[in-house]
Order: C-alpha cells, then sequence, then structure tokens
C-alpha cells in the first residue's frame, strides 16, 4: 500500500465513524495487500480456485474497524476468531488483543495465513487448522469470540467458552435470507445474555463437521 492509499483508507475510516486511535493504529500497520486472496495462488490448485468463494474470506478494512469496535477490545484479554480465512482480520486483533486464537477448516488458509503471521512477526498469534464449530474448549474461556461463517444460531458450547461479560459476534442467517452480524453481550445469566444486530453481511456458512 502506498502512502497516499494508506493516507486515503485512514480518512475513508473516519468518515465513516472511526476515530477509535486503537483500531485505526491497528488497520493501519497491517498491509492489507499481503493477505488479499489472489496471493493464495501460489497455494492452491486450479480447482480449489475454482470452488472458492474469494470475496467472502477477506473483510475490508471498514468491517473489520465496526467488528473491533463493536467488540472494545482490551490489550489485556484474549479473543477466539472462528474462521481465520486469510488471516487479514486475525493480524488486526493481533494488534489489539493480549492473545488470538484463531481456527480455520481449510488447511490452505491456515498455511497461508500462518507464513503471513510470521513475515508479520506476530507472535501473540495461536492457530490451529480444523473445525471451529464447537469453539477451543481446552483454551478458553475467552474474553471474545468472532465467527467468520453464518449460522442459524449460536450454539451453547460456544456461549459457555465466553467470561461473563464478554462478547460475541456472529453472523445469523434470518428466514428471509439476508445475513445479519450481530453482538452478544454475555452476562452473569447466560440465558439472559443480550444481543445486538450490527449490519447486514455476506459470509460463507460455518461449517459443522
Amino acid at each position: 500500500m502506498t502512502n497516499n492509499e494508506n493516507f486515503k483508507l485512514i480518512s475513508d475510516l473516519r468518515s465513516y465513524g472511526f476515530f477509535d486511535k486503537k483500531i485505526i493504529s491497528a488497520i493501519e500497520s497491517i498491509p492489507a495487500e499481503l493477505f488479499k486472496p489472489d496471493r493464495l495462488i501460489n497455494y492452491i490448485t486450479a480447482i480449489q480456485k475454482d470452488n472458492l468463494k474469494f470475496n467472502k474470506i477477506a473483510p475490508d478494512p471498514y468491517l473489520c474497524a465496526l467488528i473491533a469496535q463493536k467488540l472494545e477490545i482490551s490489550s489485556k484479554e484474549s479473543i477466539l476468531e472462528i474462521g481465520t480465512g486469510t488471516g487479514y482480520l486475525t493480524a488486526i486483533f493481533s494488534k489489539l488483543a493480549n492473545k488470538v486464537y484463531t481456527i480455520e477448516n481449510l488447511n490452505v488458509f491456515h498455511v497461508f495465513a500462518k507464513n503471513n503471521f510470521k513475515k508479520l512477526r506476530l507472535t501473540n498469534i495461536i492457530s490451529k487448522s480444523g473445525n471451529g464449530f464447537y469453539g477451543w474448549n481446552e483454551m478458553s474461556p475467552f474474553d471474545y469470540i468472532f465467527v467468520s461463517g453464518y449460522i442459524d444460531k449460536l450454539n451453547d458450547e460456544l456461549i459457555n467458552q465466553i467470561k461473563i461479560g464478554g462478547k460475541c459476534i456472529f453472523p445469523v442467517i434470518q428466514s428471509s435470507g439476508i445475513q445479519m452480524l450481530q453482538l452478544l453481550k454475555v452476562d452473569k445469566n447466560k440465558t439472559k445474555s443480550k444481543i445486538e444486530d450490527i449490519c447486514e453481511v455476506n459470509f460463507d456458512p460455518l461449517i459443522s463437521v
């Protein structure tokens, strides 16, 4: 990213209402071009390339800023990301949280993202290849969870891995077919946790097997 492109990105973020210095600094410090899906060409076969929905695996900086803003991530806390994708949002999380745990179902993305984390010397990211539908229980509880695949509803296994007072952001598929990004705030009685609609999104489904 050139200086002009970086200046425009930061200006655009501010024009959209993002003024948190920590979030802007985090996004500014991560080179988005390193995580562009077309760089996966060296990692995947032609068949895989035809089947992948590249537009859904690398959220843009504005969505990343919105997610980070809603989570209100503290530098002393931990976050679980389910669905690493290319790792762009993971890298931004690493600049905001103490520890980032991330799970990716497709090994090709896991390898691609992990190599980029090494290039950027992001040492507080713990990643693995596998199914994250039920979270990462042995590393729980987490202060935050972000789910990057749409679901019908949040399962109890994930809710139980969130600390009291923690938050979870996830996309839900509605009866109309629209995906709504939602924020769950966990209180002392987890059965009465509060849910807030954030915005419409377009993610792949979260795979359960």
